[in-house]
């Protein structure tokens, strides 16, 4: 052995026995303390039974810290609700079995207007003292806590999802089950040689592969900046119509963008997707670590849209097919048509205007530019627009109309999130203390947040790392209840101008109304950008905010042309990789498998029996059953923060108490408090209620009937000073 060998071993065992003699003193020191624990126990507590009532004196007062914030939360107005404190739950009981008297029974054939009052007001406390609708969730946790089924399955029905009673094939299910749940082939074989020993399972395949239905062999193409694979346009619309046989027409929008693949490797994914209704489908994919060359990429895709320009034939009828639109971001966008970037002279897709180089980027402070036609494209009169010719340019589509601008890149993550990154950290930020107001505000309202939302309120602190549905609350519902009274008149009002544009664009109804007005709120806006923070803001997304009136007129409304469900299925295709190696292959046959998934009909509820209801109040409605959660026609009904909150028909904003179902007739019904007071919200560019948003005040302690066919919407109920703000689901609509 060598010296230096010797050495380096030696300083290794020294390195290893201090090690271990930190761990003994580690040891030695958790043991004296325990036994100090235990010595100081035995002092004071002689038997087992009197250290069990110790632990219990601790956990009481832990309990009553915790019932004197919520007091003081109470007392301040915090929180909508409150947890429950002992003895209230009983003089509310008491409280209905001495008041509720005007009794209505709702019989099968009863109205369908809104029922009288069924308590008076002496019956149900202010809501701000409400037990059952718990600010801290007690009844209902905020990050949708599971709750007990109503209608209880064997254990079995509830593992299989409710599929015994259905007696589906154990072979269906599994594959199902697999694929729904991206399980590796791995996992399913060993799996499968499991169940091969027992005796009513012993028909399964031995091999995943077997039982999915992998394909053996994919003609995967080379091309010459990498590889691709066409599944196919024609082949997904007819299993499209197979399982709805009453379509007549497809209207397609499709997008194309980039994926990365790893961090640790250039290989991106460029799939072509395409959305018929509220399906979508991947009709060809490259995979390479460049962009694909255009002719390569679009033959196969150009050759069979053109073959369905007359029509698909199905056999029994000829279905038309409508190229509805291409929804892309920008980068994308300029690479599919083959022209100038967004930060290029001639870079705007939609008008003449042309850019200026300003602080090292590219502004268009022009927003009366002549606009581009269809007719334009086709002849390049524009040289410094075009590039090349692309291969689009063989279909009969318009290169300028079919190419809307995506307002989730546009305005979620281009203006919204410049806006507010201006506000946290740029020339004219908000001071700390406002800031701090503002994430106060922003974290009440993530209390009041109903399940329509696949994300609830993130601080604003972590703006950095949201997401564009974060940035579309923060637009719609969010700003402007938090920037109230925090941001500058000027600064706020502007901000409005531009929810309110908005606004109007996402809903179908107010666009064909106010259409035009919402187009010259955006120039103002636009204006009012350059005037307050500077010529460096007139960047390309805020140039193109001039542009989406026109867009919304044309479609209808701005809800049906964005990349948000795009790139929710994206998210979806990249994790069905499962390693570095073959990506494209691997991608392929999971989107072949996925095509072989079939809908299996679930037996479980997803109603929620209620159980905390006083006894008097079962007495008088005994023909019903009460429930604390129902899921009606997709959409989720509950007591607690969060699903609460409807719009009548009559315009009477209501926050549910209780839910009912009579026992007959299967009905269900409402019982609710509503608002006395419903005033705007605000009155700057225009009344506020004409959007959806309203200042709603002085909860009713009475309580009245309604049922569903009197409901108009959900909202969103949040808090405000001492009052609330109500807004309807606008982007839903």
């Amino acid at each position: 052995m060598s010296k230096q060998y010797k050495a380096n071993r030696k300083r290794s065992r020294s390195y290893v026995y201090k090690l271990a003699a930190k761990e003994r003193e580690e040891s030695f020191k958790l043991y004296k303390i325990d036994n100090n624990l235990s010595s100081n126990i035995s002092e004071t507590n002689n038997s087992k039974n009197n250290h069990i009532d110790s632990e219990e004196k601790c956990l009481d007062n832990i309990e009553n810290r915790e019932n004197r914030d919520c007091i003081k939360k109470i007392r301040n107005n915090d929180s909508f609700c409150a947890k429950n404190i002992g003895g209230d739950e009983d003089n509310e009981k008491k409280m209905l079995d001495n008041n509720i008297e005007n009794y209505i029974d709702i019989s099968s054939d009863s109205d369908h207007r809104p029922h009288t009052v069924v308590c008076d007001s002496d019956c149900i406390k202010q809501i701000d003292n409400n037990d059952s609708f718990c600010a801290n969730n007690s009844g209902c946790d905020e990050d949708n806590e599971k709750f007990e089924i109503s209608e209880r399955q064997s254990s079995d029905d509830q593992v299989l999802g409710g599929l015994k009673n259905e007696k589906i094939d154990p072979q269906m299910f599994l594959r199902n089950w697999t694929l729904k749940n991206n399980i590796t082939h791995t996992a399913v074989t060993e799996l499968l040689n499991w169940f091969k020993t027992k005796p009513n399972l012993d028909k399964l395949p031995y091999d995943a592969r077997t039982l999915l239905n992998t394909p053996k062999k994919s003609n995967i193409e080379t091309q010459s900046k990498g590889q691709f694979f066409y599944f196919g346009l024609e082949k997904m619309l007819l299993k499209i119509y197979n399982q709805h046989p009453s379509i007549n027409k497809f209207d397609l929008n499709f997008n194309i963008d980039g994926v990365p693949l790893h961090n640790s490797t250039r290989k991106a994914f460029w799939p072509i997707l395409c959305q018929t209704e509220d399906t979508i489908f991947v009709v060809a994919i490259f995979c390479g670590e460049s962009k694909p060359d255009l002719e390569e990429f679009f033959l196969n895709f150009v050759h069979e849209l053109k073959k369905l320009k007359d029509g698909l034939n199905t056999g029994t009828k000829t279905l038309q097919i409508n190229v509805r639109s291409f929804l892309c971001d920008a980068p994308a966008k300029a690479f599919i048509k083959n022209i100038k970037g967004h930060n290029g002279f001639s870079g705007c897709d939609k008008c003449w205007a042309e850019g200026e180089h300003f602080q090292k980027r590219m502004i268009f402070e022009n927003i009366n530019a002549n606009l581009r036609t269809d007719e334009e494209f086709s002849l390049k009169m524009d040289a410094k627009h075009h590039k090349g010719t692309t291969p689009l340019e063989q279909l009969p589509i318009g290169m300028v109309s079919k190419f809307p601008i995506d307002y989730m890149h546009a305005v979620c993550l281009g203006v919204m999130k410049k806006l507010i990154n201006s506000w946290m950290k740029g020339k004219s930020h908000i001071k700390i203390v406002e800031k701090l107001a503002i994430d106060k505000k922003n974290l009440e309202i993530k209390k009041f947040w109903p399940s329509n939302f696949q994300r609830a309120p993130r601080t604003i602190f972590e703006v950095d790392r949201w997401k564009a549905t974060e940035f579309r609350q923060f637009l719609l519902y969010i700003g402007p209840i938090v920037l109230k009274d925090v941001l500058d008149k000027e600064r706020y009002a502007n901000f409005m101008i531009f929810k309110y544009a908005l606004t109007i664009l996402l809903s179908s109804e107010l666009n064909l109304k106010y259409n035009d007005y919402a187009s010259k709120l955006l120039k103002i806006f636009v204006k009012n950008l350059i005037h307050k923070y500077g010529r460096e803001f007139c960047i390309y997304n805020v140039h193109i905010l001039i542009h989406l009136a026109n867009d919304a007129k044309v479609f209808n409304t701005l809800n049906t042309i964005n990349c948000f469900p795009f790139e929710n299925y994206l998210g979806k295709l990249k994790i069905l990789l499962r390693k570095p190696n073959q990506p494209l292959q691997q991608i392929v046959n999971r989107v072949e498998e996925l095509e072989k998934l079939e809908k299996i009909k679930k037996c479980e509820s997803n109603n929620i029996i209620d159980k905390n209801i006083p006894n008097n109040l079962y007495e008088k409605f005994f023909l019903y059953n009460f429930y604390r959660k129902i899921v009606f026609s997709d959409e989720t009904y509950t007591n607690c923060n969060g699903d609460h909150a409807l719009m009548l028909k009559n315009n009477d904003i209501t926050l549910i108490k209780y839910i009912l179902k009579h026992k007959e007739t299967g009905k269900y019904f409402f019982l609710g408090q509503k608002f006395r007071n419903i005033n705007s919200f605000f009155n700057y560019p225009e009344d506020s209620r004409k959007i959806g948003l309203y200042k709603v005040t002085n909860l009713e302690e009475s309580l009245f009937m309604f049922n569903f066919e009197n409901v108009l919407c959900k909202g969103i109920l949040m808090p405000y000073k001492n009052d609330f703000a109500f807004s309807k689901l606008l982007h839903f609509q």
